[in-house]
Formats: C-alpha cells, sequence, structure tokens
C-alpha cells in the first residue's frame, strides 16, 4: 500500500468516526414539543411578570409581587388612585397582553400554601385575578406553582402563586 492510500484510508476513517458521533449525539438529543415550551413560556411569563416593576414608589405597590400581597392581605389599600386588588388586576391584563404574542384569556390564583387560610366567615381565602371560568374550561396550562416569600413587620408571610392561561378563541 502506498503513502497516499493509507492517508487517504485514515482520512476516511476519521471521517467515518466523526459521522458516527454526530449520529450519536443527534439521538441523544431530545426535540422541546410544543407542550413543554408552553408550559416553559407560561413559568417564565409568571415569573417576568411578578419581578416586574409597577412604577409606583409605594413599598406595597412597587412590583408585582408586592401588589400580590397587597391585594391578598390588604385588598383596600390605595396604590395611586386604585384599591390595591384593582390595581393588581389592571397591571397583570397590562403585562400579559404585553408579554405574550398571543391573545390569552388568563387566571392567576393566589393561595396560602399547606395549609387553607379562612376568613372569620369561615370561608377560604383564595384571590383569583383574571377569567375565572378557566378553572372549569379543558385545554388550559398550567404554570409550576411559584412561592412567593415576603417578611411584613417582623412575621414571615408565603403564597403560592399559580398561573393558568388558554389562547382566546
Amino acid at each position: 500500500m502506498s503513502k497516499g492510500q493509507s492517508s487517504a484510508l485514515l482520512l476516511l476513517i476519521v471521517i467515518m468516526i466523526f459521522a458516527g458521533m454526530i449520529v450519536f449525539l443527534f439521538q441523544l438529543t431530545e426535540t422541546v414539543t410544543s407542550s413543554k415550551y408552553t408550559n416553559m413560556f407560561i413559568n417564565n411569563l409568571l415569573i417576568t411578570m411578578m419581578r416586574t416593576d409597577t412604577g409606583l414608589t409605594e413599598p406595597k405597590c412597587k412590583r408585582v409581587s408586592d401588589l400580590v400581597f397587597c391585594a391578598y392581605f390588604d385588598p383596600g389599600w390605595r396604590c395611586g388612585d386604585m384599591d390595591c386588588f384593582s390595581f393588581a388586576e389592571q397591571t397583570m391584563d397590562h403585562y400579559i397582553s404585553m408579554f405574550s404574542e398571543e391573545n390569552l384569556r388568563y387566571l392567576l390564583i393566589v393561595e396560602t400554601p399547606g395549609f387553607i387560610a379562612r376568613s372569620q366567615s369561615g370561608e377560604p381565602v383564595r384571590l383569583e385575578i383574571g377569567d375565572s371560568e378557566l378553572k372549569e374550561e379543558k385545554g388550559k396550562t398550567f404554570s409550576e406553582p411559584l412561592t412567593l416569600q415576603k417578611i411584613i413587620n417582623g412575621r414571615n408571610y408565603i403564597l403560592s402563586v399559580k398561573l393558568i392561561v388558554k389562547k382566546k378563541k
């Protein structure tokens, strides 16, 4: 075998090894399905919304997560010229339409994790902002529950926030 033939044979073997490695690596990769992408989008939408600044300087109204705490624990508190709950609802509408390319119906559910907080009349305390009809519908997508923690007057408060979305028809 001449020197040129052995070089060509060695080159062919190296190319075959690289081709085999490429095929092996492509088999290991997992394609992102539409539902996985949607779940990832909704989780990131919820996290982004909670961290967004509202433009107000009042500590209870500064970020959207602060608004959620205010709307849950003190819904009558005034943020500018609106109460906490109304301002939270308006802010959610604005940010969902701003962050999403599609028109989405949404329901933000805020509750205490691990136990059920009850009002003086005995009803479970649960904050729902958005389209409450989504609870009963099929074809909706849930976010993973996001835990918000805040210390108010030396006490530790924890809320669980979940976002449910569905495309508008």
